[in-house]
C-alpha cells in the first residue's frame, strides 16, 4: 500500500487485489461526522482514540494482509502507533450504502472478525433508521435497533 501514500484516491487491499474507494452521499457524511464527534467526546480522558474513514485498519493473518477504511474505528492500544493504519481496533463502524452494503456485511465482516482486539462491529443504514450491532462476547449475534 506504499503507492497509496502518493495517490489522491483511497484504496482498500484485499487478498492482494486493490480496490478504489468511492465518494459518499451527504447522509453518509453527516452520520459519520456526528458519530465521530459523539464518540470522541465520550472517550475523552480515556486511552482510547476514535479514527475517521481516513485511517486504515490492517487485518493481517498468516495467509492474508488486508487493509480497509472503516467509516469509524476506535483503538485503545498503546501499541497501535503506525502512521498510516491501526491493527487493534475495539470497535469498527460501517455506514451502509447501496454500493457497499453486501461487502460490509459479508467479506469485510469476515476479515474484521479475525482481529482478536475487535469487540464490536456496527452497521448503520444511511437511508433508514436501522443500526445493527454485533458483539464478540455475544458470539457475533445480531442486536438490532430501529
Amino acid at each position: 500500500m506504499q503507492g497509496e501514500l502518493l495517490s489522491d484516491i483511497k484504496h482498500e487491499c484485499v487478498g492482494g487485489e486493490v480496490y478504489a474507494m468511492v465518494g459518499v452521499k451527504r447522509a453518509h457524511d453527516t452520520i459519520a461526522m456526528n458519530l465521530i464527534a459523539h464518540v470522541h467526546a465520550h472517550l475523552r480522558g480515556s486511552p482510547c482514540r476514535v479514527h475517521s474513514g481516513e485511517m486504515k485498519v490492517r487485518v493481517q493473518t498468516e495467509t492474508d494482509d488486508n487493509f480497509f477504511y472503516p467509516d469509524l474505528h476506535v483503538t485503545c492500544s498503546a501499541d497501535d502507533t503506525h502512521e498510516h493504519f491501526n491493527t487493534q481496533p475495539k470497535l469498527i463502524v460501517e455506514i451502509l450504502s447501496d454500493a457497499t452494503e453486501r461487502y460490509d456485511r459479508s467479506e469485510k465482516f469476515h476479515h474484521y472478525r479475525k482481529l482478536t482486539s475487535l469487540e464490536e462491529y456496527v452497521l448503520i443504514a444511511q437511508d433508514t433508521q436501522r443500526v445493527e450491532c454485533y458483539r464478540r462476547d455475544e458470539q457475533w449475534d445480531l442486536q438490532l435497533f430501529q
